[in-house]
């Protein structure tokens, strides 16, 4: 009975740890550029927008995409936004649409030819918040498009160096 007690406990740890790990692994991203409209569609192959959504700073409503799925150049999203008013959206974004914040805590940055830690890679340095263009995704890597010192970097991004926070607050 003891055994069994204990067995169920650890079941029920490691079943809360991998809950865990997989919520720290969401991706969520926003729109890249505030001034922009951003077309949601019914399907990956664009066959009707359903909605078209745009970041407004003067009201402070901004929209953040929890990521689903991607196919092609689109990714599966659930649209959302600051204002509770608004209903949650679930379509299709283009993935250049969306960009994510580097992590505000990091100055060096390690980003990857590929998205496996393996692969070659490059440091750069950064100073301060940076939103970042997504190129593409690999389950929670990020290829990303940034310009540092007068280069041009389209690599791969590890989750650790994700900012999935709208507001940018991440330490």
């Amino acid at each position: 009975m003891k055994k069994l007690f204990l067995f169920i406990i650890y079941l029920l740890l490691i079943g809360n740890l991998s809950g865990q790990i997989a919520q720290k692994q969401k991706v969520v991203l926003l729109n890249f550029r505030s001034n922009k409209i951003v077309n949601i569609y019914n399907s990956w192959t664009k066959e009707k927008i359903i909605a078209k959504i745009e970041d407004d700073s003067i009201a402070e409503n901004y929209y953040w995409f929890d990521f689903k799925s991607k196919k092609d150049s689109m990714i599966n999203v659930i649209a959302s936004s600051t204002n509770n008013n608004k209903k949650q959206i679930r379509g299709w974004v283009k993935i250049t649409d969306t960009g994510i914040y580097l992590r505000p805590r990091n100055t060096i940055y390690i980003i990857y030819e590929k998205p496996d830690r393996k692969s070659n890679n490059v440091k750069i340095t950064l100073y301060g918040s940076f939103l970042v263009k997504v190129l593409d995704i690999s389950n929670s890597w990020l290829k990303i498009e940034v310009f540092h010192k007068n280069i041009l970097y389209r690599y791969w991004l590890p989750y650790e160096y994700q900012c999935c926070d709208i507001y940018d607050s991440c330490t």
